[in-house]
This record gives C-alpha cells, sequence and structure tokens, in this order.
C-alpha cells in the first residue's frame, strides 16, 4: 500500500468559486457535473493503485491554471478560494472512498501552490498519515 496518492482533476468551473452568485439551480447543476468528473478520476486513480483511505490523511493541492481562462474554468489566485472551491471536489473523493470523510479529526490540509506555466488542472496529493 502506497503512503501518498496523487491524481489530477479539472479545474472548478467558475460558477463553483467563493465569490460567484449563481442562482442555487444553476450551481447545484454545475456542482453535480464537477463531482461526476472528480468521482471518475478518483475512482480510477483508487482501482490502478489500490488506495485505501487512511483513517487520517493530508490533502495538498497544487494549481495548474494555464489556459483555464479560455477553457471557462476558475482559476484562484490565493488560499481561502483555492480551498473554498476545492470544497465539492473533495466531498467526491469522500464518496469515491479516497478519504474516509473531511471532518478535522480524519483530514488535515496540507499545502495549496499554484503554477501559470501547465495546465488546466488540479494536481491532489492525499498522504497517508496513519
Amino acid at each position: 500500500m502506497t503512503d501518498a496518492l496523487v491524481i489530477e482533476v479539472p479545474l472548478p468551473p467558475r460558477e463553483l468559486s467563493a465569490n460567484a452568485r449563481e442562482f442555487w439551480a444553476r450551481e447545484a447543476s454545475v456542482k453535480a457535473a464537477y463531482k461526476r468528473e472528480i468521482g471518475k478520476a478518483a475512482l480510477a486513480a483508487r482501482v490502478s493503485t489500490g488506495w485505501s483511505a487512511p483513517a487520517r490523511a493530508r490533502i495538498s493541492l497544487h494549481y495548474c491554471t494555464k489556459g483555464s481562462k479560455l477553457a471557462g474554468l476558475y482559476a484562484p489566485r490565493d488560499w481561502d478560494n483555492a480551498v473554498a472551491v476545492f470544497k465539492t471536489a473533495q466531498d467526491a473523493l469522500v464518496e469515491e472512498g479516497i478519504l474516509i470523510g473531511d471532518a478535522s479529526r480524519v483530514l488535515e490540509g496540507g499545502s495549496v501552490t499554484f503554477n501559470n506555466k501547465t495546465g488546466p488542472w488540479v494536481q491532489v496529493t492525499i498522504e497517508r498519515l496513519s
């Protein structure tokens, strides 16, 4: 069993930004579609690596944002927006068995970094803490 899992997932849609002011039904539709995308990537990673959700984990996010504007995706530029917009994806990781939950007793935040030279995607690293 590996001590870390790295998954490359799509950048979130702009509608999921903490600063977006979307109609609730539109936002729900976008969240559901994004959750399905993340779920597919998570399932493929879990199956190909044999990953099982650890009792405690640390999640780090590396945002690669090149081409995000042309693709209609959200490219956060600061830590708090990067963490907030990833909530839907994080929920999908829990649903697919990558994490056992996202409460502070089982998940801690790692680093959040940004790179505008490659992309557009988010490289998610999940470290097994126990």
